[in-house]
Parts: C-alpha cells; sequence; structure tokens
C-alpha cells in the first residue's frame, strides 16, 4: 500500500478530476490505477476523431500532469500521436494551495489537449498486428 501522502494525493486528484469533468460535455471516462505508481486519468475522442487523455502519475512527493492526443490510420496501420508534459506539482502543500493548482493546472491541460490538430501528432508508431 502506499504512504498516507500519496493515498491522500490520489483521492484528491480523483475527486477533482470527476468534478472537472462534469463541466464538460467530452463523455471522458475517468479511471485509477494504483500499481507501481499511482496513476489517475481521464480519456474521451473528440468529434474530429482524435483520442485525448490527461494524466496525473503521482510519485512520494509529486504529481506529473500530461496530455496525450493520439489518430490511428487502420489502412496504414500507423499511430499518429503527441505526448505533451504540463507540469510537476508538490502534493506535500496544504490542502487549500493544492486543490487550487489542481483546479488550474486541470483547466490548462484540457484546453492544451483540446486544441491539438491531427497536423500537431508528429510522433508516429505502428499498430500490432490484428488478432482473432
Amino acid at each position: 500500500m502506499y504512504a498516507k501522502p500519496v493515498s491522500d494525493a490520489v483521492s484528491r486528484i480523483e475527486n477533482a478530476l470527476k468534478r472537472f469533468l462534469e463541466s464538460k460535455t467530452v463523455g471522458a471516462i475517468a479511471e485509477s490505477w494504483r500499481h507501481d505508481m499511482p496513476e489517475v486519468s481521464a480519456r474521451w475522442k473528440g468529434e474530429d476523431g482524435i483520442e485525448r487523455n490527461i494524466v496525473f502519475l503521482v510519485h512520494a512527493e509529486t504529481v506529473e500532469l500530461e496530455v496525450n492526443a493520439w489518430k490511428d490510420d487502420q489502412i496504414n496501420r500507423k499511430r499518429h500521436w503527441g505526448n505533451f508534459r504540463v507540469a510537476i506539482l508538490t502534493h506535500q502543500c496544504d490542502n487549500a494551495n493544492f486543490d487550487t493548482a489542481l483546479a488550474a493546472l486541470l483547466e490548462f491541460a484540457y484546453k492544451t489537449i483540446s486544441t491539438v490538430s491531427i497536423d500537431q501528432l508528429t510522433k508516429v508508431s505502428d499498430l500490432p498486428l490484428a488478432t482473432n
């Protein structure tokens, strides 16, 4: 299990993300993973066909916030994608400051990734072959 500061940070991020997503109409799905490194994320597909996510990676004393976007080309079996680190913040500060920082960073991250176009997805990877 994780130390209390990490567990507390994960819970606060989950709550902030759920509140934030309620104000958006993107149909995002929020998930939490608590394996070797706790992760809280939200994922959705835009009207432009680009899939996007916001990801919080929770470490012992800090939280990394990154956003990702990708679009799969099934015909050519390629994924066009981009990854953008937004911020690293400490969760060792008081709760009010942490919550204020989370709200501001979520808004910034959402605006950043929501405006990404296919032209900005400059990385390309092969898609795995489909198996039946």
